[in-house]
């Protein structure tokens, strides 16, 4: 997809609901970024008191491909085989995804400078921002692994084989 002009430097698509703690670390998380990036770093998603609405999914590619960075995190990273449809869309379009550490992320083709840059702690999130140059490289291997392993043909053997599992311990 073309790059679109105007397009702040880093995007984090993803919504965060009141009442819900669990919500809690990506609300500090936006809320330090929108301070120390300030219009460089932009929210997309429903719950954000300074952010943009929700974009369709099939417009996501257009920021992810335009920012210079997009965030990736969950609330459920902590399940050990985490899955998110938002993030293979961001690898999909070519986006230098910033990812939050989760457990078996090799297990999902990630890698660390190959295809995606990891981070724990908003610090080190930030340092990525200022320390590294958006590679083109990085970009292409994003693609690559998502066309390889990121597809509907390629998930849903491991999805039928996820819902066979609860199946069968139903029985």
């Amino acid at each position: 997809r073309p790059q679109i002009a105007g397009i702040p430097e880093v995007v984090f698509l993803a919504s965060a609901y009141e009442g819900n703690p669990a919500y809690q670390p990506r609300r500090d998380l936006v809320s330090r970024l929108q301070n120390e990036l300030g219009p460089r770093f932009q929210v997309y998603g429903s719950g954000w008191s300074r952010g943009h609405s929700m974009v369709k999914q099939d417009e996501e590619s257009y920021l992810y491909s335009s920012a210079r960075f997009a965030i990736a995190m969950s609330i459920r990273n902590d399940l050990p085989r985490y899955s998110s449809d938002r993030l293979f869309r961001a690898l999909a379009s070519g986006a230098v995804t910033l990812v939050e550490r989760f457990p078996d992320m090799e297990g999902l083709g990630l890698r660390d400078g190959v295809n995606s840059l990891w981070w724990s702690t908003v610090d080190e999130l930030l340092a990525h921002g200022t320390t590294m140059r958006v590679d083109e490289e990085i970009r292409a291997n994003a693609r690559a692994l998502a066309a390889e392993y990121h597809t509907w043909a390629a998930r849903m053997p491991e999805l039928m084989a996820i819902v066979e599992a609860v199946r069968g311990s139903r029985r």
